[in-house]
């Protein structure tokens, strides 16, 4: 099955395990600065998630990684030191003209990868394959396929939108940005995931 080759969003990746993490904290913290962001998810017993991103405009590897996460504080520099394999990679999307061929289906990024700004990705994937088996349980394939397209499209788009649209605020210097999250960040959380509620 051919499509649409992966295009770049200009921004960067890495993830990595770290130790050290206070063990009082187990809420997951946010650190944005100009155009890099830091977020980390504590595992428990002193381990944390952690997921960077960078904004580089051509989406190449910019270096060593480290350097770009500088300024976030204390806590966070004693993590970079404990980091344990760091993966990096280049954020791209993925936007096939269409997901099934025949008796194949692409399903998840494979069909659709976008940014994780949404925090999407993996339930977007369980939520195609529960579409898929409803609509198969209901239509023959070949009426099947293109229904379950049609049905998921709408939803897609617009997650894929969404996303677009938070990735494009990572440019807004600090004083503009901590002013709008301030006066709008938990209805835009909110109105961010409002479609989301109702099944497709």
């Amino acid at each position: 099955m051919s499509g649409t080759e992966p295009r770049s969003t200009g921004r960067w990746c890495w993830h990595f395990i770290a130790e050290g993490w206070d063990g009082d904290d187990d809420t997951w913290h946010a650190r944005l600065a100009t155009g890099r962001s830091l977020v980390t998810m504590p595992l428990g017993d002193g381990s944390v998630y952690c997921y960077a991103d960078l904004t580089t405009g051509n989406g190449r590897e910019p270096g060593d990684w480290r350097n770009y996460l500088e300024g976030f504080g204390k806590p966070i520099d004693d993590l970079l030191a404990q980091a344990g394999q760091v993966y990096g990679t280049a954020i791209t999307e993925v936007d096939q003209p269409y997901v099934s061929l025949s008796r194949t289906v692409l399903v998840g990024d494979a069909a659709h990868a976008m940014s994780p700004s949404m925090a999407h990705g993996v339930a977007l994937a369980v939520e195609d394959a529960q579409v898929l088996a409803e609509t198969l349980s209901s239509l023959p394939v070949e009426k099947a396929l293109p229904a379950y397209e049609q049905r998921q499209a709408p939803r897609i788009a617009w997650i894929r939108a969404q996303t677009r649209r938070r990735d494009s605020t990572r440019g807004l210097t600090a004083v503009v940005r901590d002013k709008v999250l301030r006066l709008t960040g938990r209805r835009m959380a909110v109105a961010g995931k409002r479609a989301l509620l109702a099944m497709p």
